[in-house]
């Protein structure tokens, strides 16, 4: 903030009283022809004053200029009109002075509003200051010694030009800083104004709307706190237990330390695990041994699991039967609606009986026998010579006792009593950042058929990223002395093939090897061969589309219980004090994460009893996957790293993830050419991830999903774009070149591939101003409400 006072000696009227003493007038605010000479040297200061005021008033910075109010240098100096500046006169006599003068200030971006309504006026014999006409004020003379004393400011309005800078920098704001603290604060669809009638909800309200309902628990269990009071009471007995035995057994102690590839310790004993079951059946009143067992291709305890959902009142009593008798997978057994998430309406495509008249798969895919090729760096990383690396997954599969092995489809379907439909079996390799390839075994349950006789009742509702991301901010809000929010990461191994498969369900998982492939274990059933080229999975499997579903019910199970088991923090991240740290739990199908916040000691006892429960449940952890992280170290979950900052939280797209994703849209962005629907339908996923991180990507990624659907509907109406299972890249190059603009966080994009998530909704942080926007078809405007929310301005 700059102020300039020129010297008004040559410049002001006072000068007129007398023709001894004129330098100016009104014609001639320059200088009298005959005394130029006199004011040239005012006149360059004026100028020069004034050039350097707007200067500075271009650059943004705060300026004022004073002089007396009828001074000739107003008319004399030429203003910049764009610059817009803005007048305040103020009187002398208002702050105590015992003469009038009149002082004009004049202000770029600024303007001292706490001066506006000092000027001093006549009314009814009375001034403003409070003199009387007949009073009056004290007459200033050119050369007298009152105009030196003018010269100077009185005390009080030194008192109040310094109160209105110090308003001005508290609470106005120049625009660079307001640009800076504008942040979106809610986002939405347009919905249909209230004058043009009544609508229904879209589809994508209305899944929302189920989605809040949800109470499976895969995301925010800590929501159902209030409206589940029966699952809390039920677990806090669980939780003085499972404390009472981490007190006693060492061996309970320090369960994060067993994380990691290269890990501190070793699991717990199942000896120590078992003595904690006893303790349970103690407290719950149940007979010894009943909550160790479990169906013989599970390790999840059924009767423990039936026990807490008995007494929790938890409506998916299904699950219960499931895990003691095998899972259904809406064929030949329907799959029972267990009420948490939302119900579906998408019946079988047809029923089973039709399944029944096809023919049979007798070949696998491609990918099944290929090895892949690698680069040299990963030849260590390759299965023995002229061997698949699928074959050897499906083989050890037989071998953890997943699946039964026949000598052929024939001998299979006697066992089973009815028709085998084996599916197509497959291999995605990916070369991960190490080198060494990752493989992963796929059953084509589509090829075969045995999909489209599914009927679900129920769809999944997972977590999104932006669902942790809250959490950590929620949990670092105010952190106490001595408190850091620590996560764990560790993931349900084995995940689908952890469910038993019910003995009626399992003709429709199957597969002919398409080689000789060898059992190690033990037998499972009589005259099961030693050799055989026929598999039957005895568990849930992979590639069935009621899969993720029926595995979600019970594994949401075991995320809301965990939940349950920890103090669940307000929107503030306070305690309610219910004995251990405040924590948050999510779960993404088979990948729990659980922040608690914490001092360490607390943080690390906290998590010992949310990995001891779930090995009392008989979960089998994947402990080479998991990790702790503390504080503001980045993790990564769900494909997102995240790290908890002052702020907020940070969430950020993986540097890989985006070279890969990169790479993948070139070839789309060319009007011509075409991209099989497989291709995309992959790709459209991935860009689905950027659009969580970056919210500003969803125009983009939505035309990717226009473009797709509008080449299906073409197809069904008989006009064929491009060949069967392709799609024309004219159709999706323009929203490709914009998410690869997006992606390559350079210059031309002012976007950055990151999200700060706050503990609160975001709101403009100076005095509270906020703008509330819309846009659509029919129109569009805008509000800016000040602090207390009234509406100051407005378009449309």
């Amino acid at each position: 903030m700059i102020h300039f006072a020129p010297p008004c000696s040559t410049f002001s009227r006072a000068r007129d009283r007398s023709s001894k003493t004129r330098l100016r007038s009104a014609d001639y605010p320059q200088g009298l022809p005959r005394f130029t000479s006199h004011t040239r040297e005012a006149n360059l200061v004026a100028r020069n004053t004034l050039d350097l005021a707007e200067w500075l008033a271009h650059l943004g910075m705060a300026v004022s200029l004073e002089n007396p109010e009828k001074s000739y240098l107003w008319t004399f100096l030429d203003f910049d009109s764009d610059l817009l500046p803005a007048d305040v006169t103020v009187s002398a006599c208002m702050f105590g002075a015992s003469y009038q003068k009149h002082t004009r200030i004049r202000c770029w971006n600024w303007s001292p509003s706490l001066l506006a309504e000092h000027k001093c006026t006549l009314k009814d014999d009375l001034f403003s200051c409070g003199v009387t006409r007949e009073q009056g004020h004290v007459i200033l003379e050119f050369g007298s010694s009152s105009t030196a004393d003018a010269a100077a400011y009185t005390p009080g309005l030194c008192q109040a030009w310094a109160r209105s800078v110090r308003s001005f920098f508290e609470l106005v704001v120049d625009d660079t800083v307001a640009r800076g603290a504008v942040v979106l604060s809610s986002s939405g669809p347009v919905h249909r104004h209230i004058f043009r009638g009544a609508v229904d909800p879209s589809l994508a309200d209305a899944r929302s709307a189920e989605d809040l309902q949800c109470s499976a628990g895969c995301r925010n269990p800590a929501a159902l706190h209030d409206s589940w009071p029966e699952l809390w009471s039920t677990m806090a007995l669980v939780r003085d237990v499972l404390s009472r035995a981490w007190v006693i057994s060492s061996d309970l102690r320090d369960l994060s330390l067993c994380c990691g590839a290269d890990p501190e310790r070793p699991p717990p004993l199942a000896a120590s695990i078992l003595a904690v079951r006893h303790e349970l059946e103690r407290a719950l009143g149940v007979p010894r041994d009943v909550f160790d067992e479990h169906h013989e291709a599970c390790p999840w305890r059924a009767e423990l699991i039936g026990t807490i959902l008995h007494r929790s009142k938890d409506p998916d009593a299904a699950i219960w039967i499931w895990l003691r008798s095998g899972a259904p997978m809406g064929l030949s057994r329907p799959i029972v609606p267990g009420t948490h998430f939302p119900r579906v309406e998408e019946d079988q495509s047809y029923s089973v009986e039709v399944l029944d008249k096809r023919s049979p798969f007798v070949s696998n895919h491609p990918s099944f026998d290929t090895i892949p090729s690698t680069p040299a760096s990963a030849q260590d990383a390759l299965p023995a010579v002229g061997r698949s690396p699928a074959w050897d997954l499906l083989e050890a599969q037989v071998n953890d006792g997943f699946a039964l092995l026949f000598r052929d489809r024939s001998s299979a379907e006697a066992f089973l009593g009815g028709k085998c439909h084996p599916a197509p079996l497959g291999n995605v390799s990916k070369l991960k950042e190490d080198g060494s390839f990752k493989h992963r075994l796929i059953q084509d349950l589509r090829a075969n058929g045995v999909n489209g006789a599914v009927a679900l009742p129920e769809r999944q509702v997972l977590p999104r990223g932006i669902d942790h991301g809250v959490d950590l901010a929620t949990l670092g809000h105010d952190l106490a002395e001595g408190e850091d929010v620590f996560t764990l990461v560790l993931d349900f191994k084995d995940a689908f093939m952890s469910i038993p498969l019910h003995d009626d369900e399992r003709r429709f998982n199957c597969a002919n090897t398409g080689f000789q492939l060898s059992r190690s274990r033990t037998s499972i059933y009589d005259d099961e061969p030693v050799t055989g080229s026929f598999v039957v999975w005895r568990t849930l499997g992979f590639g069935g589309k009621p899969n993720p579903l029926v595995f979600s019910r019970v594994a949401s199970f075991a995320c809301r219980t965990a939940q349950a088991l920890l103090d669940s923090p307000s929107s503030t991240g306070v305690s309610d004090g219910a004995g251990l740290a405040p924590g948050r739990a999510q779960l993404y199908v088979d990948d729990p994460i659980v922040s608690v916040r914490a001092t360490e000691a607390d943080a690390k006892y906290t998590l010992d009893l949310v990995i001891l429960w779930w090995l009392v449940l008989g979960i089998p952890l994947s402990w080479k996957k998991g990790f702790l992280t503390a504080g503001a170290a980045t993790h990564r979950w769900i494909g997102i790293d995240y790290t908890l900052t002052a702020e907020g939280s940070l969430m950020r797209l993986p540097p890989a993830f985006v070279s890969e994703l990169l790479a993948r849209l070139l070839p789309i962005c060319s009007t011509k050419g075409l991209v099989e629907c497989d291709e995309l339908d992959a790709l459209i996923g991935k860009a689905g991830r950027v659009a969580h991180v970056v919210p500003a990507a969803k125009p983009f990624v939505a035309g990717l999903w226009a473009g797709l659907s509008e080449v299906k509907a073409s197809a069904r109406e008989g006009r064929m774009e491009a060949p069967i299972g392709m799609v024309p890249c004219r159709r999706l190059c323009y929203a490709a070149s914009w998410i690869r603009a997006l992606l390559a966080e350079d210059e031309s994009c002012p976007l950055r591939l990151e999200r700060l998530v706050s503990a609160s909704p975001a709101c403009p942080r100076l005095g509270g101003w906020r703008i509330e926007f819309d846009a659509s078809i029919y129109g569009g405007g805008a509000l800016l409400r000040d602090g207390d929310g009234r509406v100051v301005e407005y378009f449309s």
